[in-house]
């Protein structure tokens, strides 16, 4: 457990191992609390009169920041990601960067969160004339068929009953960051073989004219 705040840590070491114990518990439950909040604040604004900041992006460098970024968080079930092929440097689009990095850690996060331990997620970036799309897939528990037409509802169960603690904000959140985009987000799912997510966003003739000369130079 760590501490922002010298005071706070230097309270804990005062306690006995009991009360330590029930400290981190307090502590704990309220970075999540904190962290429901932050969601849900962001969720209410992107569903309200939004504007997107839009800059062009390298969406390959997107990706593979967001998986060192994250890759540490379920470092105890040694999580394997496989190579991905993607267009990097040249794929760009015009997004706002801040929003996408959010959903791509969501979708990183979920695979991760519901991977079995060991296991391997798989990350592709591809494209078309009209759209590109980050599919992002575990083999995990998948999703039960009796949830899958609730898993971008916020403040459902993301993927069992096991997770009825879990808020669904940041599935909620990343369908609706695609959706402001002009995109959209799914899923494939067999229950107990895993899930696989894919992201899509349209391409402008800008966009794909760009990645054409790209890939020719």
């Amino acid at each position: 457990m760590l501490y922002n705040n010298a005071s706070v840590a230097e309270k804990r070491d005062e306690l006995d191992w009991v009360d330590q114990d029930l400290f981190d518990e307090a502590i704990e439950a309220g970075a999540c609390l904190e962290n429901l909040i932050d969601k849900w604040q962001l969720l209410a604004t992107l569903n309200g009169d939004y504007s997107l900041d839009k800059k062009e992006c390298d969406i390959g460098e997107l990706v593979e920041g967001t998986i060192r970024a994250n890759a540490h968080y379920e470092g105890d079930k040694k999580i394997v990601f496989s190579p991905f092929y993607s267009l990097q440097g040249k794929l760009r689009l015009k997004i706002e960067k801040g929003l996408i990095l959010v959903a791509l850690a969501a979708l990183i996060d979920n695979a991760m969160k519901y991977s079995r331990e060991g296991g391997t997620v798989d990350v592709l970036i591809i494209k078309n004339h009209v759209s590109a799309s980050i599919i992002v897939a575990d083999r995990g528990v998948g999703i039960s068929f009796d949830r899958q037409k609730e898993i971008f509802n916020a403040f459902h169960a993301e993927r069992g009953s096991e997770d009825q603690k879990k808020s669904g904000l940041s599935l909620a959140i990343a369908k609706r960051v695609a959706e402001l985009h002009g995109g959209s987000i799914f899923f494939m799912s067999i229950p107990g073989q895993g899930a696989r997510f894919i992201l899509k966003l349209p391409l402008d003739r800008e966009d794909e004219e760009k990645t054409e000369t790209a890939l020719h130079n």
